[in-house]
């Protein structure tokens, strides 16, 4: 910050901005940042409140949960927006500060079994198959999630309050993602988290 003040006042230009793009998980965040102290000289942090699960587990889990299931316990509950966003808050940044990520694509899966419910929590395999253009076990593009819902996958949405979508198939694929319904309340809940008021589901459209 120092180098880059000095230089804009050399070059009579404006000052170049020093962001970071951060993690959101709670051991990532302790071992790495003092976020006060960080927050003092960033312009502005980029919360990476993305991959919170993914086919590296051995259980169906959303990218990108906005809020904690109720059956999910210990660090399992750590692993959504809200609490990323929170956490981060909390330590010291500023909410005038802080942008949310949004995830454009889906993490995807391989169900155990189809006998389950189809539900985040359940048994998976390993990861999903590699998209036609993403060409990648386990993650799939927006547009190749659009091309699986045209093709008759089952699309749900989870109905605790995760705000967010995830669809099935018959032949044991499963995929959780964002669409434009839940970057929808997402964006909602962030002008609620950055006026530092609690977001609640009652409050969200």
């Amino acid at each position: 910050m120092t180098e880059f003040s000095a230089d804009a006042a050399q070059m009579v230009r404006p000052r170049l901005m020093l962001t970071a793009a951060v993690a959101a998980g709670e051991k990532n965040i302790q071992a790495g940042y003092d976020i006060a102290e960080l927050s003092k000289v960033l312009d502005f942090v980029s919360l990476m409140s993305y991959d919170l699960h993914g086919s590296w587990e051995d259980f169906l889990g959303h990218n990108a949960p906005l809020y904690p299931r109720a059956d999910e316990t210990g660090e399992q509950r750590l692993l959504n927006v809200e609490w990323a966003a929170k956490r981060w808050v909390d330590g010291g940044c500023p909410p005038a500060k802080l942008n949310i990520g949004l995830a454009t694509y889906g993490r995807s899966f391989t169900m155990s079994s189809f006998d389950w419910e189809h539900d985040m929590g359940d048994p998976a395999e390993g990861a999903g198959k590699a998209g036609r253009f993403t060409a990648e076990d386990g993650y799939l593009s927006y547009y190749e999630i659009c091309e699986m819902l045209r093709n008759g996958a089952t699309r749900l949405w989870h109905d605790e309050h995760q705000g967010v979508p995830y669809l099935y198939t018959t032949d044991k694929q499963w995929v959780g993602y964002d669409d434009e319904q839940s970057i929808d309340i997402k964006v909602k809940w962030s002008a609620v988290i950055m006026a530092r008021v609690a977001p609640s589901c009652e409050t969200i459209d």
